[in-house]
């Protein structure tokens, strides 16, 4: 029984076998779609989105920033435009499948985002070429705002008085004004 209980917390307890990177021969060998390869959360999409990074074709607009981890994660936004549920959800399997089959033809270290343009259902050949062409093109653009200046959404605002109202003097607790 204690052989049983201490196979499990290994594995399947989500516990790595190496650090953040992986050994050279899983690298070559290993193409699933971790989770850590993926953006899940809203700040980590508005963090791409306002280094304003990106490129297009007729297919997928892809913005991309560069991270500072071993390997490149993917987020994917499919809006209505596209169609109906069962249709955004067959694009977003098969740019997730572009993404997984070519991880190694992309730059790493990069957070991606790809959004999907409406129009017919694109070929996951030519969904591939597109997310490969738009990801290595949009890496080779310099952010508009610079390498030294932030993005306003992470410069801290000053803080100011509020200016709104005028200063309301102090009553007295019999309502009037004192003199």
């Amino acid at each position: 029984m204690h052989q049983v209980e201490s196979r499990l917390v290994g594995r399947r307890r989500g516990k790595r076998l190496w650090g953040d990177t992986p050994p050279d021969h899983a690298i070559m060998t290993d193409q699933r779609f971790r989770l850590r390869e993926r953006l899940c959360r809203r700040g980590e999409f508005a963090r791409v989105y306002a280094a304003r990074r990106f490129a297009s074709d007729q297919l997928l607009v892809v913005h991309v920033i560069d991270n500072d981890l071993a390997w490149s994660r993917l987020g994917l936004s499919v809006g209505k435009r596209v169609g109906g549920a069962v249709q955004r959800n067959r694009i977003r399997r098969r740019i997730r499948e572009a993404f997984r089959k070519n991880k190694d033809a992309l730059p790493i270290g990069l957070d991606i985002v790809c959004v999907a343009k409406p129009g017919p259902e694109p070929a996951e050949v030519a969904l591939a070429e597109s997310l490969r062409a738009l990801v290595v093109r949009a890496a080779r653009r310099r952010s508009p705002l610079g390498p030294e200046r932030k993005p306003e959404s992470e410069l801290q605002p000053e803080r100011k008085p509020c200016a709104r109202r005028p200063h309301r003097p102090i009553r007295s607790p019999d309502g009037n004004r004192p003199e």
